[in-house]
C-alpha cells in the first residue's frame, strides 16, 4: 500500500506543478490567460474599466480602448506597463504593446467563449440604411432636385445621393440626433456639437490655455481652469509638455539667465519667478536637456529593478 504524503498541498503550489507537466506550450498559454484575468490587479482599477486586454501573440499585448486620450496615455505608458505585465508573469511574456481598431480577438487561442460574447454586432451602414423607408414625398422631393442634371446616368446617380443623404438624416433622427449648437449639422445623443465644431472648440479652448501660460507659465489646472471653465486635466497637461519640448529644444544650457531659459523652467516646474534662483534653472535646463537626448523609454533598466533575486531563485525551486 502506497504511503500518503503527510499534510495537505495548497492550489497554488498544485496547479502550476500540473500546467507545467503538460509541456512548456500549455504552460506559455496558462500564462497569457494569466495576465488576461488578472489585468486590473497588474494595471489598476482606473486603466482596466477604460482599456480592455485582447490577447497575447508572438510577444505582442493587445489591446482596445475606445477613447483615444486613453489610447495616447497608455501609449506613454508604454515602457512602465510592459515591465508590470512581466514582472506579474514572472517571465519576459511580452517585448510590445498594440491597440486594436474594434473589439476582436486576436487569435483563435487568445480569447475563450465567454469573452466572444461581449464582442458587439458589427454595425453595417449599407445594410441598414436599405431598412429605412422613405415617404413618396421625400422621394419626389429628391427626384425634383437633380431634375436639372441633363445627362441621365449623373442624374440618376445623384438621385441616389440625395435618397441616401435623406435617408441617413432619418435614421440619426430615430436615433434622437439633434442639431448641433454652433451649426445646423446633427450631432449624437449626449453630444452638444457635431465632430467638425467639437474640433474647432477644442483647438480654441487649447489656444487659450497655451496663450494663458504664455503669459503666466506657473499657473496650473485650478487657476486656469477658472479662466477656461471647459478646459480638462488632460488638455493643461499636453499643452504644457508640447510646450515645454518646443521652448526646450531653442534654450541654450549657458543662457540660463536669458528670459526663455526663466520661462521654460517657470513652465516645466510650476513656479512663480520669485521661487527661482540660479542653480535651480542650470539644474532644471540640464536634465530636460538629457530627457530630450535620451527619452526614458529608451534608457537602459536594472535588472535589479525590474526582477527581484530572491523571488526568481524561490520561483524557480517552486517549478522545480
Amino acid at each position: 500500500m502506497t504511503k500518503r504524503t503527510p499534510g495537505l498541498e495548497l492550489v497554488d503550489t498544485i496547479l502550476p506543478k500540473s500546467i507545467h507537466d503538460l509541456g512548456p506550450k500549455a504552460e506559455k498559454l496558462y500564462r497569457r490567460y494569466f495576465i488576461l484575468w488578472h489585468w486590473k490587479d497588474i494595471v489598476g482599477e482606473a486603466i482596466a474599466s477604460n482599456v480592455k486586454p485582447m490577447g497575447i501573440e508572438h510577444g505582442k499585448l493587445w489591446l482596445y480602448s475606445a477613447d483615444s486620450s486613453w489610447r495616447n496615455e497608455i501609449q506613454m505608458m508604454q515602457t512602465e506597463i510592459l515591465q508590470k505585465v512581466n514582472r506579474y508573469a514572472g517571465e519576459k511574456l511580452v517585448t510590445e504593446m498594440q491597440f486594436c481598431r474594434k473589439w476582436e480577438h486576436v487569435s483563435s487561442y487568445d480569447l475563450d467563449e465567454e469573452r466572444r460574447k461581449e464582442q458587439p454586432k458589427e454595425f453595417h451602414l449599407g445594410k441598414t440604411l436599405q431598412k429605412v423607408n422613405l415617404t413618396e414625398e421625400e422621394i419626389q422631393k429628391a427626384r425634383s432636385t437633380c431634375s436639372a442634371i441633363a445627362e441621365g446616368e449623373l442624374r440618376d446617380h445623384m438621385q441616389r445621393l440625395v435618397l441616401n443623404h435623406r435617408k441617413l438624416t432619418k435614421l440619426k433622427e430615430m436615433h434622437q440626433w439633434h442639431k448641433c449648437m454652433d451649426c445646423s449639422n446633427l450631432c449624437p445623443k449626449g453630444e452638444v456639437r457635431c465632430n467638425s465644431c467639437a474640433r474647432r472648440h477644442a483647438s480654441e479652448i487649447r489656444g487659450k490655455i497655451r496663450s494663458i501660460l504664455m503669459e503666466l507659465p506657473w499657473l496650473r489646472y485650478g487657476e486656469i481652469q477658472k479662466q477656461v471653465p471647459e478646459c480638462t486635466p488632460y488638455m493643461v497637461n499636453s499643452q504644457r509638455a508640447s510646450m515645454v519640448q518646443t521652448m526646450a529644444k531653442r534654450v541654450e544650457l549657458k543662457d540660463f539667465r536669458s528670459l526663455g531659459a526663466k520661462h521654460l523652467v517657470m513652465l516645466h516646474l510650476c513656479l512663480p519667478p520669485e521661487q527661482l534662483t540660479e542653480d535651480l534653472v542650470k539644474s532644471t535646463l540640464y536634465l530636460l536637456k538629457k530627457d530630450l537626448a535620451v527619452p526614458k523609454e529608451f534608457k537602459p533598466v536594472k535588472r535589479s529593478d525590474y526582477l527581484s533575486f530572491e523571488k526568481d531563485a524561490k520561483k524557480k525551486k517552486e517549478w522545480d
